[in-house]
């Protein structure tokens, strides 16, 4: 009977993945895009005609411009951008170039990883909670709207949900079996991490302490882990140093992400994400466009940015505290109050599922409190991801960072709920 029942929910897997994988595929096609995205479009065609990784590029008469330029005057160094999805992208870009097939190949591989995601989500949630639970969360993930469109995106949110959600695996798993491999596996995952999402360095401070509180006694393997990962991170970091003579960790994008939270006029998104669009001020205006396009041209943009911002933040640290709570209410709410214009943000596949697993979020949040079960990973990702976005901006894709979280508490609250009425029921049977 066990047997039977194993391959029953084995079937119900496999039946989810492959409903997940021709809907993808059908909006690839039909939804997906065709060329590269303009964020990525210089930086990859620059790295594709060996300019290096260039954003910014300055045309004989002395414009500085994101547009790729064939024939700059000069092209300045970058590190705007986090650098590994523009090297997934030029990887396949440079066997199969950037015309259509060339991007439908990009997304056909996001398919298979978004699939992958799905996989694990499901296993982690088997190991947290139970098989049940992780057929839920494979069925929500499947369908859900905003999830299935992404692979049809040039998006780096394509590669980072899909390490994000193979490191929860390998960590749960690893909390589980305390398997050395496991645990240096996940430090090249944390690695990949760092270097596709600049604000994962805050998860990973609390990562470091999650394992050595779980390592104390084995000093080795966690230096170790935590030495994989500098490992990882110290090309990008030496590249920085070598090409700006400065310390830049990450990217050079903290400052102008900063005043796009808390300047004066903020709104609580992007300020070219509402309508009317927002201008910076002419003294901002007139700094930036005073810089020289040298190759620190980039840092010196951010920094006049973070400056402003800071500036903005001392004079008026109550108004920070209101935006603070407009982008809670954004990241796990709705755009109320404001015109938001980025694409899909009004639409009703992109708010409605949210709102429908809400409760059942809430309702297995409280449960798995109650029951004092061991989570503390993902509390630790929920609390980390509300702090961001209430310190810088929420933009709509932000929230699928999190959301294969809030799908395994949602989908153990449809699980416990579904129990609590069977048994509710079988008692009140004669």
């Amino acid at each position: 009977m066990s047997r039977f029942i194993y391959n029953q929910k084995k079937h119900a897997l496999l039946w989810i993945l492959f409903l997940a994988g021709a809907a993808r595929l059908a909006l690839i096609f039909t939804h997906g895009d065709r060329s590269l995205d303009n964020e990525w479009d210089p930086i990859v065609n620059n790295l594709l005609a060996g300019r290096g990784f260039a954003y910014y590029s300055v045309s004989f008469n002395g414009d500085v411009s994101t547009l790729y330029q064939t024939d700059p005057a000069v092209v300045l160094p970058s590190a705007y951008m986090p650098p590994l999805y523009a090297w997934f992208l030029t990887a396949i870009s440079y066997f199969l170039g950037t015309g259509y097939w060339g991007i439908k190949i990009i997304e056909l591989i996001q398919v298979v990883l978004g699939i992958l995601t799905i996989c694990f989500v499901y296993l982690t949630a088997k190991i947290k909670f139970n098989v049940e639970a992780g057929l839920v969360a494979a069925s929500i993930l499947a369908i859900y709207p905003v999830v299935a469109y992404m692979p049809g995106q040039i998006s780096a949110v394509n590669l980072y949900v899909f390490l994000n959600c193979l490191l929860l695996y390998l960590l749960v798993k690893w909390e589980c079996a305390n398997e050395a491999v496991l645990l240096f596996i996940s430090a090249v995952v944390s690695g990949l991490m760092l270097l596709s999402r600049p604000d994962f360095i805050l998860y990973m401070i609390f990562i470091s302490i999650w394992v050595y509180r779980r390592q104390r006694h084995r000093m080795r393997a966690y230096i170790i882990f935590i030495l994989i990962i500098f490992c990882c991170v110290a090309p990008w970091i030496i590249r920085n140093w070598v090409t700006f003579n400065r310390f830049v960790p990450l990217t050079s994008s903290g400052g102008i992400n900063l005043w796009e939270g808390i300047h004066e006029d903020a709104t609580g998104t992007r300020s070219n994400y509402v309508y009317p669009s927002i201008e910076i001020s002419p003294t901002m205006k007139r700094a930036l466009q005073e810089l020289k396009p040298i190759k620190n041209y980039e840092l010196e943009r951010d920094r006049i940015y973070k400056e402003r911002a800071l500036m903005d933040l001392a004079q008026h640290p109550f108004r920070a505290v209101k935006l603070a709570l407009i982008k809670f209410t954004f990241l796990w709410g709705h755009y109320w109050g404001i015109n938001c214009t980025y694409p899909g943000a009004n639409s009703a596949a992109y708010w409605l599922p949210w709102f429908l697993q809400l409760p059942m979020f809430l309702y297995g949040l409280v449960v798995a409190i109650k029951k004092r079960e061991p989570l503390s990973l993902f509390y630790m990702y929920l609390i980390i991801a509300t702090l961001v976005a209430m310190i810088f901006f929420v933009i709509p894709r932000y929230r699928i960072f999190i959301l294969p979280v809030v799908t395994l508490f949602a989908s153990s609250g449809i699980v416990s709920l579904f129990k609590v009425r069977i048994s509710s029921r079988m008692s009140g049977a004669p």
